[in-house]
């Protein structure tokens, strides 16, 4: 027994490469429970290749960037199509290239990112309405945006690794802000690749929440940029992921899309899977669902009878789709 208590703790330890400012959150101390989802066959005349999907008032929205019209929208009761809108070009109402990676909404509007310009869009009479088209000007690609109540926003930084892990944005200009973790010989892309984050943040929110792709981390920030705190998970075995594992596919992510809400954020969570895997047999993989308070503490852990890689949350209802095989919604209640 004494052996066994030995190595538990190790792991703890060796999974989190702990340092002492970092606060270790034992995965065993939130037990892993089995759920099963309901299940709603989706008329698939009506999508093809969804790449996300959302949530907004009394709708369900796929985002199909490679199809025209590019959003489907279905109804959150009865999870039946209603209509299809977002056609691509550029006039009036039309849209060029939507990312299904950023949404943000109001009571009465939603926001998609079309390219680089951030559109404002109203739901009138089965088709979109764009209110407000906001262009966001970098010097490099936009990542992990998160709109802000002021007026700014955050975002990844640049993918050359110059500067800092995130951008703050607002009319034009920027500042950046979080420091990489180099282990000592990472640099340039390799910096930004490496440390890949997925950000989670909303409007009202004073903090977001990074949750590392390749590292057993998760880190606070406020949204002026201060790193409250790093937090780590113990009793999971180190992947030892280095950058050449990124090259050869054999890198292990730890983690997979994040979704905020009010009072909860949520993360996929990955053990034993390869990228080369993730991405070739995702319509096989079973992802742990983790919930987490705003505060960095570990709420639940449950794994799904289905897999799953793209989700929302609204009413305290998980809405999730396989994207490789879109054939049917999957629901659970959060409250259950």
């Amino acid at each position: 027994m004494k052996i066994y208590t030995y190595i538990f703790i190790l792991l703890l330890f060796i999974s989190c490469s702990v340092k002492k400012d970092v606060r270790m959150v034992d995965i065993n101390s939130v037990q892993l429970e089995h759920r099963t989802f309901d299940e709603f066959c989706i008329d698939s005349s009506k999508i093809l290749y969804p790449t996300d999907i959302h949530s907004f008032n009394n709708h369900i929205l796929l985002i199909e960037p490679m199809t025209s019209p590019t959003i489907s929208f279905w109804s959150l009761d009865s999870l039946k199509y209603e209509f299809s809108s977002g056609y691509k070009g550029g006039g009036p109402n039309e849209l060029i290239n939507p990312r299904g990676d950023y949404f943000a909404s109001s009571d009465s509007s939603f926001y998609l990112l079309d390219s680089n310009v951030e559109r404002e869009i109203m739901v009138k009479d089965s088709s979109i309405l764009i209110l407000l088209n906001k262009p966001i000007i970098i010097p490099d690609a936009i990542n992990q945006l998160v709109h802000l109540e002021n007026g700014s926003y955050i975002m990844s930084g640049l993918t050359t690794g110059e500067g800092k892990e995130h951008l703050l944005y607002k009319d034009g200009e920027y500042t950046d802000f979080g420091e990489y973790i180099t282990d000592g010989y990472l640099d340039g892309t390799e910096l930004a690749i490496f440390n890949y984050k997925f950000t989670a943040g909303l409007q009202e929110k004073e903090v977001i929440l990074d949750f590392y792709q390749y590292r057993n981390l998760i880190r606070q920030y406020n949204i002026y940029g201060e790193l409250l705190q790093e937090i780590c998970l113990g009793g999971i075995e180190d992947k030892g992921n280095v950058f050449d594992k990124i090259n050869d596919g054999s890198i292990q992510p730890y983690r997979g899309k994040v979704f905020a809400t009010n009072d909860k954020v949520y993360s996929l969570y990955y053990e034993h899977i390869t990228n080369t895997q993730l991405y070739n047999e995702g319509n096989k993989i079973i992802p742990e669902l983790q919930i987490w308070s705003w505060e960095g503490d570990l709420l639940r852990r449950i794994c799904f009878n289905r897999p799953f890689r793209k989700f929302t949350v609204i009413n305290n209802k998980l809405y999730a789709l396989s994207v490789d095989e879109p054939y049917s919604f999957y629901v659970y209640e959060i409250t259950k």
